[in-house]
């Protein structure tokens, strides 16, 4: 919901298919998914419903005493309507979005982590209005307010604090 901005409300909704296999001490998963926008009132909101895809891929492996994760991402979504008569005469807007995650994660004691990342950001339309493009790098320390034994899936806690500060920020048109 976007408060004081009610046009931009809508129904977003996400059908995946997501792979994954552990081989050893390393991991790979894969995912891809459509997605569909549909706005409260497709009449009155810029660029009407959104439609599109996008894909993940993630790999992660032990590495000296942390572990080393990668994430690939893209995604695609077009806009059913012209965005606004003003922008590229009155043109359905399109975007596309290309990301990559590197991130270093190495426990300093139980439920205690210090964690190094690196990504770059890239999104692209036929509107100039929505390109740009982003780097950071950063460093912080993460905390795990549960046990490891206690932690879900893919060993991520359910809850968690994190305390990060951009090391290096970039971010231009």
């Amino acid at each position: 919901m976007f408060y004081g901005q009610s046009v931009l409300n809508g129904y977003w909704a996400r059908g995946l298919v997501h792979w994954g296999c552990a081989f050893g001490d390393q991991g790979i998963s894969i995912e891809a998914a459509l997605i569909a926008d549909v706005a409260e009132d497709s009449s009155s909101r810029p660029g009407g419903d959104r439609y599109g895809w996008d894909a993940w891929v993630r790999w992660n492996r032990p590495l000296y005493r942390g572990r080393l994760a990668l994430e690939l991402q893209y995604a695609r979504l077009e806009d059913s309507d012209a965005y606004s008569e003003l922008l590229d005469s009155g043109s359905e807007r399109v975007i596309t979005h290309t990301a990559v995650y590197l991130e270093y994660r190495r426990p300093l004691r139980d439920n205690l982590d210090w964690v190094f990342g690196m990504s770059y950001q890239e999104q692209r339309s036929n509107l100039d209005l929505f390109s740009y493009e982003s780097a950071v790098i950063e460093t912080g320390i993460y905390y795990d307010f549960h046990d490891h034994a206690r932690r879900g899936r893919q060993g991520r806690a359910e809850r968690s604090c994190s305390v990060a500060t951009p090391l290096w920020r970039s971010r231009g048109q």
